[in-house]
């Protein structure tokens, strides 16, 4: 009954991602869009 119990909750618990670098995950034109509208200065 507790595994049950102790699954569902887990399952129902939102996910996020642990590891993951920004950079990574960024088209360079979103990059440079929002390094200018936060004013930014990107090398």
């Amino acid at each position: 009954m507790f595994d049950r119990m102790f699954g569902e909750v887990f399952s129902a618990m939102p996910k996020t991602e642990l590891h993951v670098h920004i950079e990574g995950t960024l088209e360079p034109e979103l990059a440079l869009r929002l390094a200018a509208r936060n004013g930014v200065e990107l090398p």
